[in-house]
């Protein structure tokens, strides 16, 4: 009797053992980690598809400091807006040759800095400060006067000239100075095309999501756009 009662009792945990199992089994069948269906799903992609997705997942995950780290050997030139690469530590101090109240004219005080670094690329920015200065034959022809003096001094730089980025809307309505900006920017263009210099559209960036409260200057966000824009630009 007690060995029939041990037999039933020893049938009775096969049963729930094999029963255990064969729920563990199913349900591993049924629901796979999450991490196995992606990588099944991404077998199944086509191959040009997939290189595209990872491409736009990449370009997704670029972050500020990716950008300005593709700044190499060179020296930016400008006033307050240009201080901002600086001050908001997204470039070297020390290759920031610019200031508040800074116009065309200081680059001759940056000549013997710019000849000791020789930079292979000179970023150059100016303008707000200048609109309304009576420049003999004007602004354009007063920025081509002074870049040639950052080019004798480094004769194998590339030099880049950027449009004036406008002030908002809000500024140019009320100050004559800021509407002659479109004009300035298309002489500018014309100028940098002669000189063989390589002229930055970066004035297209304009809307009013980048200023600062003062419509003059610029978000932090925004210099990353900036960037981007300044080193894709090619001749």
């Amino acid at each position: 009797m007690v060995f029939k009662e041990r037999w039933n009792l020893y049938i009775l945990i096969g049963l729930v053992l094999a029963l255990g199992l064969s729920m563990v089994f199913s349900s591993s069948k049924q629901a796979k980690p999450a991490g196995l269906q992606y990588i099944e799903k991404q077998e199944k992609l086509p191959t040009k598809q997939l290189a595209l997705q990872f491409s736009e997942e990449k370009e997704g995950n670029t972050t500020s400091e990716d950008v300005f780290a593709r700044f190499h050997d060179y020296v930016f030139l400008g006033d307050s807006r240009v201080v901002g690469f600086q001050s908001y530590g997204f470039l070297e101090s020390s290759r920031v040759l610019a200031d508040t109240g800074d116009s065309i004219v200081k680059i001759e005080d940056h000549l013997d800095a710019i000849k000791k670094m020789s930079p292979t690329s000179v970023y150059i920015s100016y303008g707000l400060n200048d609109l309304g200065r009576n420049y003999a034959g004007g602004y354009v022809a007063k920025v081509q006067e002074e870049v040639k003096k950052v080019q004798d001094v480094v004769p194998h730089a590339k030099i880049y000239i950027c449009a004036i980025i406008p002030v908002n809307q809000a500024l140019t309505q009320k100050d004559a100075r800021w509407q002659q900006i479109p004009t300035i920017n298309r002489d500018l263009k014309k100028m940098c095309k002669k000189q063989k210099w390589i002229y930055v559209a970066d004035d297209t960036l304009a809307n009013e999501s980048i200023y600062a409260q003062d419509g003059m200057h610029f978000q932090p966000s925004f210099y990353q756009t900036w960037a981007e824009t300044i080193l894709d630009t090619t001749k």
